[in-house]
């Protein structure tokens, strides 16, 4: 074990210093290009000079502190720990290097076009060093699941989709009264567990049992904990997978603490702040963009530019919402005759509020839809204060009741220009997924979650995800 724990240290150490070694090389080339007047106040320093060691050494000292080399974590979730990581370094190896005297020649605009640069290099080599360990002997780990529930399958579903994480699924102990259908590897029930144990290399037990089982919980741990390394338990409390979750330790008792972080008022001041700067700085793109299209749309087909309705926002009152108009004039119309002509669309027109093959819609309007540009006039929304750039899809009226107790999540935030159901899929999501991804997002909002959800948001445009 300890052997492949130095090789796994080994080769992500190797992978950070290439990535390091390509952000100083970018940076001290940008320095070059960006600033060629200031030459002689800046000394061209090659990127092995001994002063940038100092840099290597402190950031694999920091990345190992943040579990960086120890914990698995899916990509976008190492890029936050990347991000803070590469910020702590960059400053202690300024700080090092006033300290010691030895850093006069160092260039101050290269470090910090390399502090800008680092995370994203550095996500992007792990990304591909890991998906090549999938094929030696000391990176995979083998994961069994004594449980083999809804949740269970779904967990390892997630787990198996992010190749980076690098488990592999051993199979399933299925607990008394549980349908072991469609986990395709069903190894026995959790009396085998030794046996199977003893027959596979396992790395990782996860109980995911239901909470009646308390007792037999216990009892796997206690049996797991003498045969694997690692034991974790999947807690099944009521929507747990969607609440914001902190452990609490109180001597040998731990609590388990739920947070709804947009509930604190503080913290919706702080996302609206945040949403402001960004549309203001991304105001030469925007801008432009949305009268390209406007004049598009007017010239398209004949009506206004601009779709308004009535949709629901913050404390469920109704504000307009801002498209542009990718449908016929006499749409409505258009509608009601072609539901009555193919009574075998009505179901799904009642079930999402959506057509995949929309007679209404006008050439201009597909590709507005495809790209989901017809939701760039929303951006005015945003500043007008009735919506985010990041939250909840605006719903109409008749889909509160779809949302039932979930509501209360959707009205106490404003709705998003992008969000969580944006970038899973979007239509291609059921309605039921979409309620518990804005309801997730509500009680585990943050900053970093925005900017995640902004990230993906582009990838998904291109790609038209569930786009229709």
């Amino acid at each position: 074990m300890l052997k492949k724990q130095l090789l796994t240290f080994l080769c992500l150490a190797a992978a950070d210093l290439g990535g390091l070694l390509i952000a100083l090389v970018a940076g001290l080339f940008l320095r070059q290009a960006i600033l060629p007047l200031f030459t002689d106040l800046f000394a061209t320093e090659a990127p092995w000079r001994l002063e940038y060691f100092w840099l290597f050494a402190i950031s694999i000292g920091v990345f190992a502190y943040e579990g960086l080399y120890a914990r698995r974590r899916t990509a976008w979730e190492e890029l936050r720990h990347l991000l803070r990581g590469a910020t702590v370094a960059f400053v202690l190896f300024l700080a090092v290097m006033t300290l010691l005297k030895a850093g006069a020649d160092i260039s101050r605009p290269a470090v910090f076009l390399a502090w800008v640069l680092a995370p994203w290099f550095l996500v992007a080599i792990r990304l591909k060093f890991k998906i090549l360990l999938l094929k030696t002997a000391f990176w995979p780990r083998s994961v069994l699941f004594a449980g083999c529930g809804p949740e269970a399958i779904q967990l390892a579903a997630q787990m198996q989709k992010f190749q980076e994480l690098g488990y592999v699924l051993s199979g399933f102990l299925c607990g008394e009264g549980q349908d072991p259908n469609g986990t395709g590897a069903n190894l026995g029930g959790l009396d085998a567990l030794e046996a199977v144990l003893e027959g596979q290399s396992v790395y990782e037990v996860i109980i995911a049992l239901p909470a009646e089982s308390r007792l037999t919980q216990f009892d796997l741990l206690r049996r797991a904990e003498a045969l694997v390394p690692k034991v974790s338990v999947l807690p099944e409390l009521f929507d747990a997978d969607k609440l914001n979750v902190e452990v609490e330790k109180v001597e040998r008792y731990f609590l388990l603490s739920f947070q709804n972080n947009l509930m604190k008022r503080s913290n919706r001041h702080l996302k609206s702040a945040a949403e402001i700067v960004v549309l203001f700085v991304s105001l030469p793109v925007w801008a432009p963009l949305l009268l390209v299209l406007a004049v598009a749309v007017k010239f398209s087909s004949p009506g206004p530019v601009l779709f308004r309705q009535a949709r629901i926002g913050r404390d469920g009152s109704s504000f307009g919402c801002l498209k542009f108009r990718t449908m016929v004039a006499d749409a409505e119309e258009r509608l009601a005759e072609y539901l009555q002509k193919h009574p075998e669309v009505r179901a799904e027109w009642e079930a999402e509020r959506k057509l995949k093959n929309d007679p209404r819609v006008t050439p201009v309007g597909h590709f507005l839809r495809r790209t989901s540009l017809d939701e760039l006039p929303q951006v005015l929304n945003v500043l007008g204060g009735q919506m985010s750039l990041v939250g909840p899809r605006p719903i109409v009226a008749d889909e509160i009741e779809k949302y039932g107790e979930y509501f209360q999540y959707y009205r106490a935030v404003c709705p998003g220009l992008s969000g969580l159901w944006q970038v899973s899929g979007r239509n291609d999501v059921d309605y039921q997924q979409r309620v518990m991804l804005d309801t997730f997002y509500v009680r585990n909002w943050s900053l970093w979650l925005d900017f995640m959800i902004l990230l993906r948001t582009l990838p998904a445009v291109l790609k038209r995800e569930g786009a229709y």
